[in-house]
């Protein structure tokens, strides 16, 4: 060991003695100054114009900002190393040292790991110049989560050791530096590339996927610090060590090419499915390093695959057909499952399997030949074998996907048999977020919460179209919030003789237009007086019929139509905003408040408390205290323009315009919204971009959240960062700049003027 450590410190002063050290550590640290000084020249700016509020200010001073250290150390390493490793066994060559050190008792061992070790501690002074910017972070930020930064720092310093042991096996094959830092380059060009290829094979996929020092560090800077990537970075620069011992060992032996190629080749295929194997899931491990925990599973998610006895399958069903096909073709299947490596974190045993197929989606017009036609184009884009891909006959023989409109869908399978779906989204997100895919698996342990919307007296239909309806928020598979993607079932409800079936979890009635019979009536009676959960919505000009259910509820539609003369939307189109006191059933609806959220309300009416009915009323939304009343007199809105009149018992003020009641019966924390206006969650309101901070989507949400007693969505929330405030102002911005951009680096090359002047005068 004393031999290798000797080598070392020879290496880094001949390292050191020479210029090209000092000129790429100079220009290492003007580099990640200057962007780091320009990064912070944008918060003192932010500051001086009145922003104060910067959330996750570790990630945007050292990954997401632009100029941030991370993102271009990363990007400019690999244009650094080869110059520094480009002559360490070359220079030997050309000297004719490598002769001496040959026949002398040095092994090559020793010479490798010596030449290698003084490249690491050169990596530690890269990594010291990005030990500053931390430093100033620390001064500058009070609440900065070091922890994730030092893992971004591993990362870094591993990706240089792993381009440093490539340079130096490149530096044992030729004599000429130059070539060994072509050569450096070309094997990192083509360790970036090598993941590309043989998307095809499942076995090449993950051998080429695994190879490929792409990406590598990305993990580590956003604060993951994950076994396979810090294997994988030992295993290469291993690999790499072993191929130099052996190029520069058989200089001294007389090994046939046949038993060296044997030799070489034995050595890489046994570093491969080393990497291979300890890619397993099963053999993973990791550690979160971020504040709040934004790569682990919350612990709701966790506690529900907890339940979950056994292995499982997630079998991804690829309709060439669907727009989100892509998503699940071979080339990009590598990235697809990245998307649930949270999940087999927990459940390392899960597998995930491809079928590819083409049918017709719902709605969709296209013929047979026209399917077949596309893919055969998408055969030859994405290089598919045709073999694989089942037509639409054999596919229906193995699943039923028409319930899933035939669309890219998976199917979650435990053991025991139990099954559910996961859906892929329109839109910019395509992909299920945490809390969709724990919607997904809790299905398989827990029964979903039945919605029954009243049929039977024209009332809102959740599964039609047409702008009054309610599909838009309720059963559109492709779309995200919908509830049977948030773990809700909707179906419909005629209500008959033997009442409202015990299953229903929440009863949602919306705008009757028809008054319900005295039996009918009394099975609505006796679901409110058993503790049922319910939505009740109303229209000013039926208020007649809902009054006949609110009533007992202590609640009534007051007369007429809340009109305004605000703005120049129509009279009756009311912004009714959500209020503070809606925090006390949801702090997302506080949230809201905080924020200025309105809820648009075409032709509302207000709510008014007539009798004390054991209720606690919260007030949700309501309208603004003046410019609003409830109009008696007027009808058309669109031709008439209102004006108030009290001695009708029109009155001007906040009113309110959606109530939520709760109290506990026996065991039973009953939960009631009550809502003066129907339309506000109608396909035609929620597809409207109102410029009024429209809440009308995270209304309905949070109030099925509210009604599920916060059981569903699922919640995936975590805790706020609290590194939101950074301390700079522009004097000592300007400051920060001089030093670190001019004063370090200038003081280093003092330094290295100073070493070369030394070294002449010896």
């Amino acid at each position: 060991m004393k031999t290798v450590f000797r080598i070392a410190k020879n290496e880094l002063c001949t390292l050191f003695y020479s210029p090209i050290a000092w000129l790429i550590l100079i220009a290492f640290s003007f580099q990640i100054y200057s962007g780091f000084a320009q990064l912070l020249g944008f918060f003192a700016d932010s500051i001086s114009l009145g922003r104060l509020d910067f959330p996750n200010l570790t990630f945007d001073l050292f990954y997401r900002g632009a100029g941030a250290p991370f993102p271009t150390v990363t990007s400019y390493l690999f244009l650094y190393v080869p110059l520094l490793t480009m002559g360490l066994i070359s220079q030997e060559y050309n000297g004719g040292s490598i002769k001496l050190l040959l026949s002398s008792p040095v092994t090559g061992s020793q010479i490798i790991l010596g030449k290698f070790l003084s490249m690491m501690f050169y990596g530690l002074l890269l990594i010291g110049v990005l030990i500053v910017p931390l430093a100033v972070a620390e001064i500058l930020v009070p609440e900065l989560f070091t922890p994730t930064i030092l893992a971004g720092l591993l990362g870094i310093y591993l990706l240089f050791c792993t381009y440093a042991a490539i340079g130096l096996f490149m530096s044992t094959l030729t004599s000429y530096q130059i070539i060994a830092a072509l050569g450096t380059l070309t094997t990192l060009s083509i360790l970036n590339f090598i993941g590309k290829i043989g998307q095809n094979i499942d076995f090449i996929r993950d051998i080429s996927y695994w190879f490929s020092i792409a990406g590598r560090t990305d993990k580590f800077i956003m604060g993951l610090i994950c076994s396979e990537d810090l294997i994988y970075f030992v295993i290469v620069s291993l690999m790499f060590i072993g191929l130099s011992i052996f190029k520069l060992e058989s200089g001294r032996q007389n090994n046939t090419k046949l038993v060296q190629g044997f030799k070489y080749g034995g050595f890489i295929i046994g570093c491969l499915l080393l990497g291979y194997v300890t890619a397993r899931p099963a053999f993973k491990f990791y550690y979160d390093a971020t504040e709040n925990k934004q790569h682990t599973l919350t612990p709701n998610s966790q506690n529900i695959l907890s339940q979950i006895k056994g292995d499982l399958q997630m079998t991804s069903y690829v309709n060439l057909m669907d727009e989100n096909a892509v998503y699940g073709l071979p080339v990009y299947r590598n990235n697809d499952k990245r998307n649930f490596e949270k999940y087999i974190r927990f459940k390392p045993g899960m597998k995930l399997k491809y079928v590819l197929f083409y049918d017709s989606i719902k709605g969709s017009n296209v013929t047979q030949e026209q399917m077949l036609k596309q893919v055969e184009k998408m055969t030859v884009v994405y290089n598919l074998n045709p073999g694989k891909i089942l037509r639409p006959e054999e596919i229906r023989k193995i699943i039923d996907l028409k319930p899933e409109e035939n669309r890219f869908v998976r199917l979650i399978e435990t053991e025991e048999g139990k099954k559910a779906f996961l859906r892929m989204y329109e839109g910019s997100n395509h992909y299920p977020g945490e809390s969709e895919i724990s919607v997904a698996f809790k299905s398989l342990i827990k029964k979903r919460p039945i919605v029954a919307f009243v049929t039977g007296h024209k009332e809102r239909l959740f599964n039609q179209t047409g702008d009054l309806n309610y599909r838009m928020f309720t059963c559109i598979l492709p779309q995200k919030e919908s509830l049977v993607n948030q773990g809700f079932d909707p179906i419909p409800l005629r209500i008959s003789k033997n009442g409202i079936p015990e299953d229903v979890d929440i009863l949602v009635i919306a705008d009757p237009q028809i008054s319900y019979s005295p039996e009918e009536m009394s099975s609505i009676s006796k679901y409110i007086e058993q503790g049922g959960n319910m939505i009740i919505a109303g229209e000013p000009r039926r208020s007649h019929i809902i009054n006949g259910i609110i009533n007992q509820l202590g609640i009534a539609m007051i007369p007429g139509t809340l009109v305004h003369t605000i703005g120049s939307e129509l009279p009756d189109l009311s912004f009714a905003s959500v209020i503070p006191q809606s925090n006390a059933i949801s702090p997302e609806l506080g949230r809201i408040a905080s924020l200025g959220g309105k809820i648009s309300m075409p032709s509302a009416g207000g709510l008014g408390i007539i009798a004390d009915k054991g209720y606690r009323i919260i007030p949700i939304a309501a309208t603004d205290p003046s410019g609003y009343w409830n109009e008696i007199n007027t009808r058309n809105f669109s031709e008439e323009t209102p004006s108030l009149n009290t001695s009708i018992g029109e009155v001007e003020g906040s009113i309110p315009t959606v109530l939520a009641l709760y109290k506990k019966i026996a065991n039973i924390e009953q939960k009631i919204i009550v809502m003066g206006d129907a339309d506000c969650i109608s396909n035609a309101e929620l597809s409207m971009n109102r410029d009024k901070m429209s809440a009308n989507w995270a209304f309905i949400v949070k109030a099925f959240k509210w009604l599920s007693n916060d059981e569903y969505p699922i919640d995936v929330s975590r805790p706020v960062s609290k590194d939101d405030e950074i301390k700079i102002t522009p004097k000592s911005y300007y400051v920060i700049k001089v030093v670190l951009k001019w004063m370090i680096p200038g003081m280093l090359l003092l330094l290295a003027v100073f070493v070369w002047i030394k070294r002449r005068s010896h």
